[in-house]
């Protein structure tokens, strides 16, 4: 019953952990959900759900330069403050699907990008938001400070625009800046 992943990311958990990544639902979702593939009623069990399960905070929507979503990028919090994000792609009958598989990678918050003549770049999509909300445009690649190799492939979404640069303040931010 319990799951562990052995790629870079060393997650694991229960059941109902995984059917939450999977699915980016809350854990009571999860678990109705569990249940009901599994022929249980919710009244078989009901513990509280773990004090550092992850719940969605918040879902970013990267777009291609027409405003069509490509992918979406999910941020997941616990209690205690730990975040996660997870990458994910709509399948053809708009279901979640957990990678980006044959998905072309494209700055967030592009159509804003290719209108502007002055971008900030940051190192993630709440930095963006912050910039927004200051009346600037801001835009990141997904993946945070792992995903710098994507600027190469994107050089004609930033010519002839004068590009700020704002690193996090610790080792990893200014390496990817």
């Amino acid at each position: 019953g319990d799951w562990y992943c052995h790629s870079q990311c060393g997650r694991g958990g229960d059941i109902l952990d995984l059917e939450q990544r999977l699915s980016g639902t809350n854990f009571t979702s999860a678990k109705a959900e569990v249940f009901r593939l599994t022929g249980r009623t919710t009244s078989d069990w009901t513990p509280s759900p773990p004090a550092n399960s992850l719940e969605e905070v918040e879902r970013y929507y990267y777009q291609d330069a027409q405003g069509n979503v490509l992918h979406e990028v999910v941020r997941m919090q616990n209690s205690n403050g730990e975040k996660s994000f997870r990458q994910c792609r709509r399948g053809e009958h708009n279901e979640e699907i957990p990678n980006l598989k044959g998905i072309s990678s494209v700055p967030y918050r592009l159509p804003k990008v290719l209108e502007s003549a002055r971008v900030f770049l940051v190192e993630g999509e709440k930095d963006v938001h912050t910039l927004e909300h200051w009346g600037l445009v801001g835009s990141c690649n997904s993946g945070g400070c792992g995903g710098s190799n994507k600027y190469h492939a994107w050089l004609a979404y930033f010519q002839d625009r004068e590009i700020f640069i704002l690193p996090d303040n610790d080792g990893p931010g200014r390496k990817h800046a």
